[in-house]
């Protein structure tokens, strides 16, 4: 991960990049950029309307890939016609610096979208009819692969918050040790495919920790789950994730279903080096 690289430059270089195809007209951002609040933790939340997503959808992501090469993806907004809606990852960027890209004919498109935005760059010239459109996709099945992509927001949620001393954090170390508990309680009473199941009812947790779990589990979650009461939140959040990581392995090698494990290989060295 190169961390010379500031929020800041890769949003200056994503706009430069896409300036230069002829049917993109408009590139904005919005979120902490606009509130003047971006730090090293910020994303980077940014708009781009083009005059023809269909050319736009068949280039945008090597336009993202000459930057740096993309590393996991997360697509949204499957039901609706021209909108390419995605969160995407950086191999040679630190989680923070996520793109939460949105690609629409011109701005106000969809009303999900907060108005407020920065322009950064706006071609005046160009006729904003839009010319080709791309029509919209039914959402693909859940995969093991695709609910773990959208975990890891969690992971780089947590870190943000702890690093910005954010009561947040609370609740990202949360889900992210109630998902390891129900992969952990999975392992002892068989492989589920609903993927991201409620947290362990009274009874199950017992069952898991009182009469399931080996020694070596059983320190683990002492750790993650101290028995004194007093919780160490970095530490117990590092002991969660990375049991929810190896655990996870196990359940793609068991279930024979694909997971990034450079993505997941991405998080964890992220989490060494951020958290040490």
């Amino acid at each position: 991960m190169n961390t010379e690289f500031t929020p800041q430059n890769l949003t200056k270089a994503l706009v430069e990049k896409f300036s230069k195809s002829e049917e993109i007209y408009l590139v904005a951002t919005f979120g902490s950029a606009i509130s003047n609040e971006i730090d090293i933790y910020s994303d980077i939340d940014m708009i781009i309307c083009s005059n023809d997503m269909a050319t736009t959808y068949g280039h945008y992501r090597d336009t993202i890939e000459s930057i740096s090469p993309i590393t996991a993806v997360s697509s949204f907004y499957y039901d609706k016609p021209n909108v390419i809606s995605e969160v995407i990852y950086l191999k040679d960027y630190k989680p923070y610096q996520k793109i939460d890209l949105t690609i629409i004919p011109y701005l106000g498109y969809l009303s999900e979208f907060n108005p407020n935005v920065f322009v950064l760059y706006e071609n005046q010239v160009i006729d904003r009819t839009l010319k080709r459109g791309i029509v919209h996709k039914n959402k693909p099945v859940e995969t093991l692969d695709t609910w773990t992509t959208n975990y890891m927001s969690l992971v780089i949620g947590f870190v943000k918050t702890y690093k910005r001393q954010n009561m947040e954090m609370y609740r990202y170390w949360e889900l992210i040790k109630d998902a390891m508990i129900v992969l952990m309680f999975e392992k002892y009473n068989g492989w589920s495919k609903q993927y991201d199941r409620p947290r362990l009812s009274s009874s199950e947790f017992k069952d898991l920790f009182y009469r399931k779990i080996n020694k070596n589990e059983f320190d683990l979650l002492t750790q993650a789950l101290p028995q004194s009461g007093v919780l160490d939140v970095k530490h117990s959040f590092l002991v969660s994730f990375f049991l929810f990581s190896e655990l996870l392995t196990i359940k793609s090698n068991f279930l024979k279903e694909y997971v990034n494990l450079e993505f997941l290989d991405y998080i964890r060295n992220f989490l060494q080096t951020e958290l040490k």
